[in-house]
């Protein structure tokens, strides 16, 4: 997962699920200019296999967020966003 900011072998994302309960949030809305970003960004974790294709109307899903990145000098900036899933 060369593409994420973690990438320590032993670190582990871990979700307890309770059985039969859904985790299911609607899409926040996205500006027009960032649907690019987001698509590439979910090809890449696609190639990469940090996410896979669900089943059409899964009852689970996490909305994906475009938030600003810092620059070089340490301000926040939208140059370059970053693509995030709302756990």
């Amino acid at each position: 997962m060369k593409n994420t900011e973690c990438n320590l072998p032993e670190s582990v994302i871990k979700l307890d699920i309770v059985s039969g309960s859904a985790l299911w949030r609607a899409q926040y809305s996205l500006p027009e200019a960032y649907h690019e970003i987001v698509a590439n960004q979910i090809k890449i974790w696609l190639d990469e296999d940090v996410i896979v294709r669900s089943a059409s109307h899964t009852r689970f899903n996490h909305p994906l967020l475009v938030v600003k990145n810092k620059d070089a000098d340490g301000k926040y900036s939208m140059d370059k966003p970053r693509v995030v899933c709302d756990l």
